[in-house]
């Protein structure tokens, strides 16, 4: 198995161990479930495997591979993403993560930005859906002042976000 394999394999089992934690905490939506491959059966497995030559291990489950191509770096961007579905990150989840980010080789420093990333991300979608009709109410206000708390977006990068959304939301509008 190459290293590129060997990576998707464990970027995929550690979205399934995380949604895993997730279905037992009670807090996953069926979106999140479909984002997950499922299992392989296992006879079109075996009929796959004989046909390349190969024995089929009944101790390790198979897994559907994705065809696409994905790098290190955007695997790990989708299973900090899926942990961070829920909003939280919970401490399995950061030691998986963690455990994840040892294995494909992404430092500390590349982490930060991509959670960084994903923050700007999830704060700019509440940004649209709280100017969605309009204006924004005293809820609103509410949610993205928790948002930013958590999330440390400055006050620079919130006028900022807010500004290009805003433009957005006016040219859809036009």
């Amino acid at each position: 198995m190459s290293d590129l394999e060997e990576q998707r394999r464990k970027a995929e089992e550690l979205k399934r161990k995380i949604l895993e934690q997730k279905k037992k905490a009670g807090i996953v939506s069926q979106e999140l479930e479909t984002q997950v491959p499922s299992p392989a059966p296992e006879a079109g497995n075996q009929a796959k495997e004989k046909n390349h030559g190969l024995q089929a291990s009944s101790q390790q489950p198979s897994y559907h591979v994705q065809s696409t191509s994905i790098n290190p770096l955007q695997a790990y961007t989708n299973a900090l993403r899926q942990a961070l579905a829920d909003g939280v990150i919970s401490k399995d989840e950061d030691v998986l993560l963690s455990t994840l980010r040892k294995t494909l080789g992404i430092n500390d420093e590349v982490h930060l930005k991509v959670l960084h990333s994903i923050y700007r991300e999830i704060y700019t979608q509440a940004l649209k859906a709280a100017w969605s009709d309009g204006k924004i109410t005293e809820d609103d206000v509410e949610r993205l002042e928790k948002l930013r708390e958590v999330f440390k977006i400055s006050a620079e990068e919130h006028l900022h976000l807010e500004k290009v959304v805003r433009q957005q939301l006016t040219r859809k509008g036009q």
